[in-house]
């Protein structure tokens, strides 16, 4: 053991003393004595002196002004030991061959010291009084658990026993003491499940539950030890996270990171999500940008629009683990979504026994609306049952205006149109999920998943239309009442195996899907057209009925293969196939008859298969970090419109093949890793939805249709980005998107009639800036803050013109926690988009003030939240319809948005934890090409 020059320097004055004592007369033996006595009380002095000292410097606060150019370890420590009172023990043998560092000079606590000193070193350190004790250790260690153990009156436990186990191992992989700080820092070589035991003389001993997965660091919450009583006290935790952590590709933001988010369903979880956006259809975007691919643990739903924002919401953020943002995700996800991919992990329930949560809540607007969900989950031995199911009431409102000016050529009025329109929208959406997953083996994994929901809707809706002239004066009206009941059922079925091979991360998995869709709209159209008096001149009603069904089948298969030294390899195949069936049938009721009108109606049938393979290498270089992959898709589509009397069979065929290559580096700037530089690229592909390829139209008002396209193409994006991000807190980005055959809703008049569809225009060029930080004012109060300013172009022909738009516009958003004390937490937050133009729609500036109350009760396994939403009533879309010839159209809505909510969540069941695998889908993109 080699000991700090210091105490070298002490030792030698004992030597000297001996030697001078060689006279053996009594005198000289007496004051040898005296002299012996005199340097032992010297000796002590100095070390109670140091001891003192020592204590009262601590290595997480105290600084220390070092720099080293090509110089030893032991050099580094002294400079340290000679501006400090702390004193280093170590091995001689295993430090003198660490040499030739480089530190640049500056002021840093002594523990950031010492991380740069020992960073990619096998050592370790810990404070233990006024000593710092280096180990080294054994084997290349790839995890790191740290915290620190306090008493209830939060103060550090120095030297509390840590003690650490692999799941279901009596034998502790690491063992050791807390330092003065109370801080610990464990290793271990292998994710997976650990058990951490914390004990300290007097104190009840805690055992708490870590998973270890993708973070090699993990930071758990400080981990409070109270006196001894006569009941083990146990705890599970996993292991706490910022609310923002960045990878290489992907933004991870952690759910319970938000105070507000218990109680919270998942769509206004991912509506605080830093970069997206929740509008009131509950389309999501990101960073501006549609065409988002949403997977439920890395498992499509295969739901989109209302289906997907009613699904959303029947699940509870209770539920929920983590959201990963993926802008350019890597190679083995679909390469469809030009917004990227948003990925929501639930909560994998890891306790041995039943345990579950119940979720109830209600809230008001212009109607009540209400969410219930459950949750279960039973555990033991090789077997895990989980199951959920949740029911959904969505009791809206809607307020519609519309205003249109015909033109001449030469831009004077000729007549005008205004729209006021009601609706109150009725849905019912119950879910139900059933899953087991049962371990052959410690390697090998088999399960299955069933999932499904059977969705409700009545949807009734009035409006008035006024036909004026050029002078103002009215000429008709148009009074419509009209009536829609929908039915929307999906189910799925999910197989899944996979196997862990002994060498460590090397992984075989394969997953077989199949979902089946059906749906159901029957439509009633009553218009009464009236005079300028008000007096009937005729009527008119149309009914239909629209069914369709949707049946998918996927599988895939997925291979990682580590390549030593921070190397990995990542191999995959999927394939799927969709067909789909829909009608349209519409009648004219005449004295009471329904009778078939051929020009609407229409049936058309779609068949879908794409072959893919991915390839994925991932390699680490000192600070630097490289990423690459290759996704090829083989894409088969073919549609059918059946004819009738009045129109012809027509059907079309297209086959195509496209590389998505993607690529990621990132380079820490500093030793430590706290700055880190990210570049990505990726090329993305958006299919069109499967109705919109039907070439039929759909009856929307006298004066509105909806149209399919047949001749709808996909269009590929091209992505880059750069980011600068500190400690998971600050970031910065810049990226840029080119778009080719962009798809985007347009409007085209016909007559009086405004019919909508999706086409291909030209080239849309994306440019983003964004900003993100995370602040501490106050130890009670956090704050996030998100800032984005956008430039989405839209060039191109468009129905004999040429569409030109876009401009610069900014988001942000802002979240303020405070944490009251005695259980009682408060949110404040808000957002404010301003001015933007979408193609051809225009859109005013808008915001938006929430607010929530949440208080824990029941020992903390319940919690009661109080919130509200738009409480300045300040949120009302509106804007321009540009981009038609000789009109100009305007458009408002009222949602009644403000809303105000309570809900109630309680936890219970076992809390001992065991792991359960996460079970993922083959299919990656189909589910947000089904459209209700």
């Amino acid at each position: 053991m080699n000991i700090s020059a210091k105490m070298r320097r002490l030792a030698t004055l004992c030597v000297l003393a001996k030697d001078k004592l060689t006279n053996k007369n009594k005198f000289i033996r007496q004051l040898m004595r005296v002299s012996v006595i005199l340097t032992f009380l010297t000796l002590t002095t100095i070390q109670v002196m140091l001891a003192t000292a020592s204590r009262g410097q601590n290595m997480q606060q105290d600084k220390v002004t070092i720099g080293l150019k090509g110089e030893t370890l032991q050099t580094g420590l002294k400079k340290i030991e000679q501006q400090t009172s702390l004193r280093f023990y170590y091995r001689k043998s295993e430090v003198k061959a660490i040499s030739n560092l480089h530190l640049q000079e500056g002021t840093r606590t002594i523990a950031e010291t010492l991380q740069e000193l020992l960073n990619n070193t096998f050592f370790t350190f810990r404070q233990i009084h006024g000593n710092i004790l280096l180990e080294q250790q054994t084997n290349q260690v790839g995890f790191k658990v740290n915290g620190r153990v306090l008493n209830i009156q939060h103060q550090p436990l120095s030297a509390a026993n840590i003690n650490i186990f692999k799941k279901g191992s009596n034998k502790a992989a690491q063992t050791l003491q807390a330092d003065t700080s109370g801080y610990f820092k464990l290793s271990v070589a292998e994710k997976g499940d650990y058990v951490l035991v914390i004990s300290s003389m007097g104190m009840d001993e805690i055992e708490v539950a870590v998973t270890l997965a993708e973070s090699p660091v993990v930071s758990i919450p400080d981990i409070i030890l109270s006196t001894k009583t006569t009941q083990l006290q146990q705890v599970s935790i996993v292991a706490k996270r910022p609310f923002i952590e960045q990878r290489i590709d992907r933004t991870i933001v952690n759910v319970n990171g938000v105070i507000s988010n218990t109680g919270a369903n998942a769509l206004e979880v991912l509506s605080k999500s830093p970069g997206v956006q929740v509008d009131d259809n509950g389309t999501i975007s990101f960073r501006g940008k549609n065409g988002i691919l949403v997977l439920i643990d890395g498992k499509p739903s295969y739901l989109s629009g209302d289906n997907l924002a009613n699904y959303l919401r029947s699940m509870q953020a209770s539920s929920l683990d983590q959201i990963e943002l993926m802008s350019n995700p890597p190679a083995k996800y679909e390469a469809a979504g030009n917004g990227g991919v948003i990925n929501i992990k639930t909560r994998k329930s890891k306790a041995e026994g039943f345990n579950g949560n119940i979720t109830i809540g209600a809230g008001k607007a212009a109607y009540w609306r209400t969410n219930e969900n459950l949750n279960l989950n039973y555990a033991k031995g090789a077997m895990n049952m989980f199951a959920s199911a949740g029911y959904n009431l969505q009791n809206g409102y809607r307020k519609t205006n519309n205003s249109r000016q015909y033109l001449d050529e030469a831009g004077i009025p000729l007549t005008q149109y205004e729209q006021v329109g009601y609706s109150r929208p009725l849905t019912k959406n119950p879910t139900l999920k059933f899953g087991l997953d049962y371990r052959l083996s410690e390697k090998t994994t088999v399960g299955f998943l069933l999932s499904g929901s059977l969705s409700t809707g009545n949807n009734p809706n009035s409006s008035t239309s006024t036909l004026k002239n050029q002078l103002g004066q009215v000429n008709s009206i148009v009074e419509a009442t009209n009536y829609t009941k929908s039915k929307f059922n999906n189910g799925g079925l999910n197989l899944n195996y996979s196997h862990a091979f002994d060498e460590p991360g090397k992984v075989l998995s394969f997953d077989l899907d199949y979902l089946t869709y059906s749906t159901s709209k029957d439509q009633t159209f009553d218009n009464r057209i009236l005079n300028a008096t008000g007096s009937l001149t005729s009527a008119e009603q149309l009914t239909a009925h629209l069914p369709a069904e949707i049946n998918i089948f996927a599988a895939k298969t997925d291979f990682v293969q580590p390549l030593g030294n921070k190397a990995k390899l990542e191999l995959g195949l999927k394939s799927s196939y969709v067909n789909t069936d829909n009608a349209a049938n519409y009648y004219n009721v005449v004295g009471g008859v329904p009778l078939i009108d051929y020009n609407q109606t229409n049936r058309f049938k779609y068949r879908e298969n794409i072959n893919a393979g991915y390839a994925s290498f991932n390699q680490g270089f000192g600070r630097v970090e490289l990423k690459a992959g290759l996704r090829l898709e083989n894409t088969n589509i073919s549609g059918h419109q059946l004819g009738n009397v009045l129109k012809p069979d027509s059907s079309f065929t297209r086959s195509y093949l496209s590389a998505f290559p993607t690529a990621y580096l990132s380079y820490k700037i500093d030793t430590t890793g706290n700055h880190l530089l990210i570049g990505s690229y990726g090329r993305r592909i958006d299919r069109p939805y499967y109705q919109n390829l039907n070439p039929f139209l759909t009856f929307i008002d006298k004066f509105g249709y909806w149209a399919g396209n047949p001749f709808l193409r996909p269009q590929f994006s091209d992505n880059y980005e750069l980011s600068w991000h500190y400690k998971n807190r600050f970031s910065f980005g810049l990226q840029y998107n080119l778009i080719h055959d962009y798809q985007v809703e347009t409007v085209e008049r016909s007559g009086d009639i405004f019919i909508s569809r999706t086409v291909n225009i030209g080239k849309n060029p994306y440019y983003g800036i964004d900003a993100n930080a995370t602040l501490d004012p106050f130890s009670w109060w956090n704050m996030h803050i998100y800032a984005e300013l956008i430039n989405n172009i839209t060039r191109g022909p468009l129905y004999g013109g040429y569409l030109n738009t876009g401009q610069w516009y900014v988001y942000t958003t802002a979240q303020n926690q405070f944490q009251l004390g005695a259980g009682w937490s408060a949110e404040l937050s808000g957002f404010f988009i301003s001015a933007k133009v979408d193609g051809q729609y225009t859109h005013k500036a808008t915001g938006q003030l929430d607010a929530g109350l949440q208080k824990k009760i029941m020992a903390g396994n319940g919690t009661i939240r109080l919130g509200g939403r738009d409480l300045l009533r300040t949120n009302f879309p509106q804007g321009n319809v540009l981009n038609i010839p000789n009109t100009t159209a305007t458009w408002r809505n009222d949602w009644a948005y403000r809303t105000v909510s309570l809900g109630f969540t309680y936890n219970f069941g076992n809390s001992v934890k065991t792991q359960r695998k996460a079970t993922k889908g083959s299919a990656e993109s189909e589910q947000n090409r089904v459209r209700q």
